[in-house]
């Protein structure tokens, strides 16, 4: 019985683990200057094909004129080497430098790919909202559109749950904690207090958030799942007590009813645990 449980269980914590949270990732791209100092005359302005997070073809990345292009060409590296160390306010003074420089195609213009760089680094800056709305607008100028709007906003969502900073919906933030406690469970060692930090997002708002319908799975495993994923973040953290805790704190025990003994009980549950946090293994 222990080991059925025990398999169950872990089932539930790596789907959850896995289905949707680590997956997002910003749609950007390395853009080469046009510009050929060794020829008379320059060359035609490079266009770059990126790809979003999906494997969508995100479309062409702003042109870079020829001439002064060389200085724009540095604002647009600048911006989204600085979207990368979370500089938001760095990143959009960048960016309103080069809208300065080619007012005919502003980064705020959706049909301009820099508009998603952009509407990350609103994100950054602490405008959730308004970068969300932006963000929608240039994924519809991709083949994202194609998708239709439940997959577009779940992929707006995730970019969200990565850089809104400051004042977010609850679903936001809900979506954000177990973003990074998954990230934290799976891609890379987050610290104690992140971990605990992404925790207590989830908490205070899982009960605040309901399901947009039956296939709102980031929702629906954030109030079902969060002992499946949380204590992965704890445990990689170092912190096997607190991973324990928080496993013991969500842990449904319902799927136990039929254990009578407390010792097969407690033996299941630790079962349980140990095979969703391997490095909290006795």
């Amino acid at each position: 019985m222990a080991g059925r449980v025990q398999w169950r269980v872990f089932g539930v914590g790596l789907l959850g683990g896995l289905l949707g949270w680590a997956g997002a990732a910003a749609a950007a791209c390395d853009v080469r200057s046009s510009k050929d100092p060794g020829r008379a005359t320059d060359c035609p302005a490079c266009v770059c094909k990126c790809e979003t997070a999906s494997g969508a073809p995100a479309g062409p990345l702003a042109t870079v004129p020829a001439g002064p292009g060389a200085d724009v060409q540095e604002l647009i590296e600048s911006a989204m080497r600085k979207m990368n160390r979370d500089d938001g306010t760095g990143c959009l003074s960048d960016l309103d430098a080069y809208d300065r420089m080619v007012p005919r195609r502003k980064s705020s213009d959706p049909q301009n790919t820099l508009a998603m760089t952009r509407a990350q680094c609103v994100m950054l800056a602490g405008q959730c909202e308004a970068g969300k709305l932006l963000l929608r607008g240039a994924y519809e100028n991709t083949a994202m559109a194609k998708w239709g709007p439940e997959q577009l906003e779940r992929s707006v969502e995730q970019l969200a749950s990565m850089h809104c900073r400051g004042k977010m919906s609850p679903r936001d933030e809900l979506l954000q904690g177990m973003m990074s406690l998954s990230m934290g469970a799976n891609l890379k060692r987050m610290s104690v207090g992140e971990c605990d930090n992404a925790y207590q997002q989830v908490r205070r708002n899982r009960d605040k958030v309901q399901p947009r319908d039956d296939d709102d799975h980031q929702v629906v495993q954030a109030r079902r799942d969060l002992y499946a994923i949380a204590p992965g973040c704890f445990g990689r953290a170092g912190d096997c007590v607190r991973a324990r805790k928080v496993f013991n704190e969500g842990f449904p025990l319902d799927q136990l009813k039929e254990v009578k003994d407390p010792k097969v009980r407690a033996d299941a549950m630790t079962s349980t645990f140990e095979a969703m946090v391997p490095k909290c293994k006795r």
